[in-house]
Formats: structure tokens, sequence, C-alpha cells
């Protein structure tokens, strides 16, 4: 028996239990007669020891108590590059990566400081060639038998391989997350409903636009099927229909859904469904991602409203020219018949109530032509509240006793370009619309106001913009309107009327008259409960004046003055010439803008006017004057038109003419407007227009 000195100390290290300890000989104190043996069997021990040592595949180091290297094995030499000669006088922490020192580890982790019991730590140091290695480092203190210190082992497992591959993945999985955050935060920010749907339709996964929209909740969301918890009960059959062949098909599925809103307002929304499939091809998730397009779908309804609108305009307009041209014959020529028939003659109130009823034809074709042109008659600055007051007093006419007007004025009101005729006509057919709708009476509510508007005012609506406006309004609690009627109240001849009850033609002339002052009508209506116009019209910049309607009771005949009559309509120019020449003009015609031209370069000299027609096939009549212009810049011009004119006053005084007369015109009118400029001077004049009346315009 060998009597030994045997300290353990059981520790982990590279994942290993070991048990690290110190044996020292003590029989020599106990029984010195076996020295010799205990000699022989200490070299044996250190022989054994230092093969261990030498050709470990770890490497290991005895260090000093204050941590120099006293030995390092070949394992160590090769893991830091130096030999044992060049690590002899340096400290273990000496070789310790500089990046070590600054990481705030305590002096024990350092390996400034002795442990106590054996210590493991992973540290990184720098090699020889700077190169970084890694190690995990376990450091055992060897105490002798009185306790006190004598050495430490120090033992480094190599682990650069490793952890470069545990940084290499932690790096992965850093980059991993971040995409994982950022796509994640591009989802929650994205104007569009992002949701994950499992192969039965239930939401797993859903972005914040999908609570914004829907108004619910989380919890209220997730684990429902996606057509019962967003769309709404007429359109889940078709949505799933849509769910399940998303599942069966390669790509992407489009349609268009509502969805329920929490402002009890439902968006549309279009939809695309993709599906992410497993490797045998079976569906396993569904992506729906969907845009909210209940705006847009708005702009574009507004737009091929207002494209139909013009359409309409413009068909109504050349039918009501036309119209026009037939219309100045049939009343021409009555007004001839009647001028040469005595107050008593056979058929004399016949001819009277045919030009009576022409008359009323006239006006309807000029209402249409309102609805058409987009154009006013007399602009003058006007106060909204002046016509109000004076369109209220003539409502107390064909309002019922049961129907009750009330009336809101602003006081500091903007003027308006407007023609008061126009607007008295807007407001009694809106009255009328009003009354029909409450025929067991009710309340309309007639106001001014001031409204300033801003962009985002007029974002998402396509006929608004910005600026200072009068508004007006026309409120009744009557029976209201269907969402389905709202967009053709403004159709002419559409009406919801019984047959014989309206022709459909009030309400066109409203949206005719305020889109020729630049403005807008805004309605909001429902079924049961009433209805409301909102007229805008634009501040007042311009303004013009009038003068007192002409007496055609004492017309002066002509004196031989030479008109060229130009019109395109043989019957028309057939009409016009006899009236001339009957009120005492020496008339020529010419059936064309080239003909008209050709007459006036030969006979120019001798023309005192052309009464010239604005819509004809080859030169038109704003074409004609250009050129008469250019030939004498002084010609007297008079445009005649079934249409109403494309542009305002100034413009057609500014372009060389004098006057203008709108078809169907009777012999008087005419006469009228033709001794006018006759007795002004050349581009100085005035312009008849559709009502008749004299507006001075001075020319340039």
């Amino acid at each position: 028996m060998v009597p030994l000195s045997l300290t353990l100390w059981p520790c982990l290290f590279g994942g290993f239990s070991l048990l690290v300890g110190l044996v020292l000989y003590v029989a020599y104190r106990r029984q010195g007669t076996h020295l010799g043996d205990l000699q022989r069997s200490l070299a044996e021990s250190q022989d054994h020891f230092r093969l261990v040592f030498e050709h470990s595949g770890v490497g290991m180091a005895l260090l000093t108590p204050e941590g120099y290297f006293l030995q390092a094995n070949p394992a160590l030499v090769q893991l830091f590059g130096y030999d044992a000669k060049q690590l002899a006088g340096r400290r273990l922490i000496d070789l310790a990566h500089p990046k070590e020192l600054v990481t705030g580890s305590s002096s024990t982790e350092l390996g400034l400081k002795v442990p106590s019991n054996p210590y493991e730590r992973v540290r990184c140091y720098r090699r020889k060639d700077g190169r970084e290695v890694w190690a995990r480092v376990l450091r055992v203190p060897l105490r002798d038998a009185e306790g006190q210190l004598r050495y430490i082992v120090a033992v480094l497992l190599d682990i650069t391989e490793r952890r470069r591959a545990e940084m290499a993945r932690t790096a992965a999985e850093q980059r991993y997350r971040n995409e994982r955050d950022f796509i994640a935060q591009v989802l929650e920010t994205a104007d569009a409903l992002v949701i994950v749907l499992d192969a039965s339709g239930r939401i797993m996964r859903f972005n914040g636009k999908c609570l914004a929209i829907s108004g619910l909740k989380k919890e209220e969301l997730k684990g429902r099927l996606f057509w019962e918890a967003l769309v709404p009960e007429r359109s889940r059959v078709a949505v799933q229909d849509s769910f399940a062949k998303a599942l069966c098909q390669d790509h992407a599925i489009g349609l268009e859904s509502a969805v329920v809103s929490g402002s009890s307002e439902e968006r549309l929304v279009s939809w695309r469904i993709s599906t992410i499939k497993t490797g045998s091809g079976q569906a396993r998730y569904a992506i729906a991602a969907g845009l909210d397009i209940t705006d847009q779908r708005k702009l574009e309804d507004q737009l091929q409203h207002a494209q139909k609108m013009e359409t309409l305009g413009t068909l109504v307009g050349g039918i009501a020219h036309d119209f026009n041209n037939q219309l100045a014959i049939i009343i021409g020529n009555i007004g001839l018949v009647l001028q040469d028939m005595s107050p008593v003659s056979p058929g004399r109130s016949e001819l009277i109530d045919a030009e009576q009823a022409s008359q009323r034809c006239a006006d309807m074709t000029r209402t249409l032509l309102t609805f058409g042109r987009r154009q006013v008659g007399r602009l003058s600055a006007v106060n909204l509240n002046e016509v109000l007051s004076e369109s209220v007093r003539l409502l107390g006419r064909v309002m019922p006793a049961n129907v009750a007007i009330h009336t809101v004025f602003e006081k500091q009101l903007y003027p308006v370009n407007a023609d008061r005729t126009q607007l008295h006509q807007v407001l009694m057919n809106l009255a009328v619309n009003a009354r029909d709708a409450m025929p067991k009476g009710g309340i309309l509510t007639l106001s001014t106001a001031n409204q300033i508007l801003d962009e985002d005012d007029c974002a998402g609506r396509a006929d608004w913009r910005p600026g200072r406006y009068a508004v007006l309004s026309a409120v009744d609690t009557g029976s209201g309107m269907t969402r389905e009627v709202i967009p053709r109240i403004f159709e002419p001849f559409f009406t919801t009327k019984k047959l014989g009850q309206g022709t459909g033609l009030g309400l066109a002339m409203v949206f005719g008259i305020v889109k020729a002052h630049s403005g807008w009508i805004s309605v909001d209506s429902m079924p049961g409960k009433g209805s409301s116009f909102k007229i805008y019209l634009p501040e007042a910049n311009i303004s013009k004046t009038e003068m007192d309607a002409a007496d055609y009771e004492n017309l002066a005949p002509g004196q031989g003055e030479h008109i060229l009559v130009v019109d395109d309509e043989l019957l028309v120019r057939k009409m016009a010439s006899t009236i001339l020449e009957r009120w005492g003009f020496d008339v020529a015609t010419a059936a064309s803008g080239e003909e008209a031209l050709d007459y006036y370069r030969q006979h120019g000299d001798t023309v005192d006017l052309v009464l010239l027609d604005i819509a004809m096939p080859g030169l038109n009549g704003m074409e004609v004057l250009e050129q008469l212009r250019e030939l004498n810049s002084r010609v007297r011009v008079v445009l005649a038109s079934g249409h109403s004119m494309q542009s305002d006053f100034n413009q057609l005084i500014q372009a060389g003419c004098q006057a203008f007369v709108a078809k169907p015109y009777r012999a008087e009118q005419l006469v009228a407007t033709i001794r006018q400029v006759l007795g002004e001077e050349p581009h100085a004049g005035a312009l008849l227009d559709e009502s008749n009346q004299w507006s001075a315009v001075s020319g340039p």
C-alpha cells in the first residue's frame, strides 16, 4: 500500500464530466523505510503524466500562481502559434484578444484572480499571426496538503470552428428575425388588407388594415371563417366559391366584394387570393390580399356619369339645334302670313294658336339647350339672397298650403356671376320637385351659405375645385330617393313620376344651368328621409350690365341696306330673306361659308351686314367670320344659330361679331337685332340672348 494525499474537483468541460485532482505522496512522512519505492513510483507516475501532457489533443499548460507559463504542451503551442520558449515569461491573459479586455468581465473571468475552485469559461485569444482563436478554458488551482497554491493547470479546448458556426447561425437567425420583423412591419403599415387563411378558410393571421376597415377586435377575427367575418351575407356564397377555386389553382384568383365596415358603411375591396401548397401539391394556406377601392370606384362612377351626361348633352344639343332650325322656318313663315292677313281674316286665330304652340316648343328646346350647352345667358354680379327672396314670393303661387317654406340667409354672402333669370328657374324647378315629393305636405328649407373648399375637401370628387363658393340649398322632408335613382335624376326625360305628371326636364335644366355657371350639385337622399340639393357657385369675379328690351312695335323699316344671309338650310335662307325684304332690306343669300366668302370678295363693298349661321358643314360660322375680318376689319356680322353660344359674349365680340340671335326667332326680333347693329358704329354692338333680352357689350 502507498499512502497518498488526493484532492479531486468534479467539473464539466466541453460537454464532458471530469475529475481533476492532485496526488501528493506523503508516505515518506509516515514510513521513511519505503522512500526508495515511492521515488520509483513517483518517477513512473511522472512519466505517465508527461506522456498524457505531451500527446494530448487538448491544449494544456502549467501556470504559476500568477498565471505565467511554466510548461505548455504541443497542442497548446499549435493553438497559439508560439513555441514553448516564446510562451515563457508570458501570462495566459496576455494572449487574450483585445475585445476580451473591454467586455467588463470580472478579474476571475479574465484570469487575473485565482479561482478557489475549477473555473470554466469560453474565451477569445489572438494567435501569433493575428488570427482569432476561440477556446473553452478550464483553470484548476493545485494546492499542497497545507492548502497553499502551488500551480494552476489550464486546459484549453479549441472550439474555433464550432464558435464560427454558432456565430454564423446566430447571424443568420438575426437576419431571419430582422427580415421577419421587416416583412411584418411592411404588412402592418401597408394600405392593403392581408389575411392568412388555413385550407378551410379560417383566419389565422391578419394585419392592422383588416381591423381598421372591419372595426373588429383581434379576438373577433381570429379563427373565424373569412367570408363570415368580413363579407355581407349576400356575397358570402360567391366569395366562398372563389376561395374554393383558388385552392385548386396554381395562380391567384381575383374578385371584388363588399366588406362589412365598423362605420356601418360597406367598403368595396378588390381581393387576390393565392395559395401556399405542400410538396405534394395540396393547398396548406391561402393568402388573401385586398385593396380598398371604394373611393376609386366612386371616382370612376362619377367620371362615367359625367361622360354619359356630356354625351347626352351633345346628343340633345344636336337634336335641339336641328329642331330649332325647323321651328325657325315655322315661326318665321307664320309671322309672314300673319303680316299679310287682316285682323278678321279667316284662319288668323288658328295661325296665332300655331305660333304660340311653336313658341312653347321653342321654350322646351331652349331647356334642352341649357342642359346640353353648359353655357349661361346674361352674366351679372348676383346676390343669391335677393334671388331666393324673389323666388320665395313667387313660390307661394305654386306650393300647396300643406307645404311650409323655411328660409335661412347668410348675412355676408359671396356674390356670384350668374344669369338671374336662370337662377330663378333653378329654384322654381327644385321647389316643384320637392313639392311633388311631399304629396301629404312637409317642409321645404331654402338656405344660402358661404363655404371655402380646400384640396382635402375636393379629394375624391371629380368635379369639385378649391375656392370660395356661395351655396344654395334646398332640403325637403319628402319621400326621398334610392341610391339607384340618384345618379339618373339629371338625365333628360328621366322621371319617377307617373305618366303625364312630369316631363323629366326640370332637373336636367337645373344641371345644365349650374354647370354653365361653373358650379356643381351635391345630392343626398334616402328613402323616407327626404332629399337635399346643394348648389355650389364660385364667387363672382366679373360683371355685366343690362339694357332695356327693344321696342319691337316702333322698329323703323330698312332703307335698302344690303344684307348677306348665310345658312346651309334652304328654307331658313328663304324665310330670313322674305322677312328682311318685307322690312325694306336688299338681300343676297349664300348656302355655305365658301360661297359667302366668294360673294364678299366680289361684292363686299356693297354689303352692309352679314347674317351668318354658326353651325354649317365645311367652313363654320366662326371660321367664316375670321376670314371676313381679314377681308374687311370693319365688317358688321350678326351670328345666328339653333345652338346656344359656345363661348361667352366677350369672346364673340373679340372675334368681330356685333350681335347674336338665337333660333327660332320672330321677324321682329331679327329685324330689331339688325337695326341695332346698323345703327351702331362697327365693333360696338349688343347681343340678343335666348330670352330675347339685350346685353350691352363694348367691342374692342
